[in-house]
């Protein structure tokens, strides 16, 4: 089911290459110095354990925000977010070495995910002033973030206009 949310995905397929190989060359090595004769399915049982156990742990807080702003709800969509940043931050070697440790494909880290993710939300109740903060924050952070120069620039053109005069026809 396609999401009805505005949301971008950049998969580096590299990342995907690098790290099945990586993990089942190291998973097929140790089970052959254990002993076991050509463990080509072990391998790739650890694969999926690894694939599935960091993804579901470790960006706990990134999911449950999507899950938020899901059902409309920002506010607590905010605070999973900021949890989020706040754990990736501190541990930013998890989020630079994704790729292994998650088996994430994603181009953009967690950390400016979070932060695009938190200016969304701020966007969508009407803190338009802390959005663009966050959004110049994610260009100071990351100075390629598309988004951020696509909302920056949106939030720009908006100015000005009186939002309240605005009537929609109903179609």
């Amino acid at each position: 089911m396609a999401s009805k949310l505005p949301v971008v995905k950049q998969t580096k397929y590299s990342y995907v290459l690098l790290s099945s190989i990586l993990l089942i060359i190291i998973s097929y090595g140790i089970f052959l110095l254990m002993g076991i004769s050509f463990p080509i399915e072990e391998s790739l049982i650890v694969y999926l354990v690894i694939s599935y156990t960091g993804k579901a742990i470790l960006p706990k807080n990134h999911k449950k925000g999507l899950n938020y702003i899901k059902n409309n709800q920002y506010d607590d969509a905010i605070v999973e977010f900021h949890e989020s940043y706040v754990f990736f931050s501190k541990y930013k070697w998890v989020d630079k070495y994704r790729h292994i440790v998650m088996l994430s494909t994603s181009q953009f880290s967690y950390i400016e995910m979070a932060l695009v993710n938190m200016a969304y939300c701020y966007g969508q109740i009407g803190q338009i002033e802390k959005a663009k903060e966050l959004y110049q924050q994610v260009l100071n952070e990351f100075p390629d973030n598309q988004i951020a120069i696509a909302a920056l620039k949106i939030f720009d053109s908006a100015d000005g206009i009186d939002f309240d005069e605005l009537q929609y026809m109903d179609k």
